[in-house]
């Protein structure tokens, strides 16, 4: 089959300008690759020729390469990694959100809402919710209003503000990725066991997961917590039982497991008792 391709080239391949010529080279020489492919299936050979495993080479290295690129100065890198971790104050925060106000001509920069008829038939707690992700989401759409002003500085050619500009929206962005974070912990936390509730606490830092590096560290104080509670507030009865034999999943996701509660009303079949 190899052979075939190569016999049956165009004899007026010379005179085709370069960008024709390197497809047609490229054309055969991905031929050669696939037929090289399944004849190895019988040869037990995967690369033949030196060019193969030269194209190989280019295809397969950037699924390889490792995906960081050149370090950032310290203190850039400093900055981003506060900003994506520690929450600004709010004065801090309205401050820059209130210093970039939505082009007149561009009303779309602004936080999606849901039509009203949809959002009066919706449930409460789907409201709760969606405000607290439509809050992240309206730190990242003032980021790109920021964004958009630093542009416009730039192409009117005021170099200082864009500088701000860049720094303003590089903070914006990572704040509300931030809330973005707290959101999806609210969105587990109707998962969780009552007793590790404080686990989506802003007080648990959130780094490259989403409850921290050490939340083994973090069961453990809440674990402990739990039981001085429990000392301190007796008629509330002892919390968490058990929980130093279970497994980090199982006292995680528990439900309900908190000894000296009611089953309710309804009892534990959800039937009124």
């Amino acid at each position: 089959m190899v052979s075939e391709v190569v016999q049956h080239r165009p004899q007026n391949e010379g005179n085709l300008d370069q960008p024709e010529a390197k497809r047609a080279r490229l054309d055969t020489l991905l031929t050669m690759t696939i037929s090289s492919i399944f004849n190895a299936c019988y040869s037990g050979s995967v690369i033949d020729t030196p060019e193969e495993e030269t194209l190989l080479d280019s295809v397969v290295e950037p699924f390889l390469a490792g995906d960081t690129g050149p370090a950032l100065p310290p203190k850039i890198a400093d900055f981003i990694a506060r900003m994506m971790t520690e929450k600004l104050s709010d004065d801090k925060l309205n401050e820059k959100v209130r210093a970039y106000k939505q082009p007149e001509n561009c009303d779309i920069l602004q936080p999606t809402r849901i039509n009203q008829i949809i959002w009066d038939k919706i449930k409460p707690g789907t409201r709760s919710k969606d405000i607290k992700v439509q809050k992240a989401q309206s730190v990242l759409v003032k980021s790109m209003t920021a964004l958009v002003v630093t542009i416009k500085d730039f192409l009117e050619g005021r170099p200082q503000k864009e500088v701000h500009g860049l720094f303003d929206t590089l903070a914006l962005l990572a704040q509300g990725n931030l809330q973005l974070n707290l959101a999806r912990r609210e969105l587990i936390k109707a998962d969780l066991s009552r007793d590790f509730a404080t686990l989506c606490s802003q007080n648990v830092p959130v780094t490259k997961f989403l409850f921290g590096d050490d939340i083994s560290k973090e069961l453990k104080d809440i674990v402990n917590a739990n039981k001085m509670a429990a000392k301190v507030m007796p008629k509330y009865g002892r919390v968490l039982v058990g929980a130093e034999e279970a497994s980090e999943e199982e006292a995680i996701f528990a439900r309900g497991r908190s000894s000296g509660r009611s089953p309710g009303p309804y009892g534990r079949s959800g039937r009124r008792t």
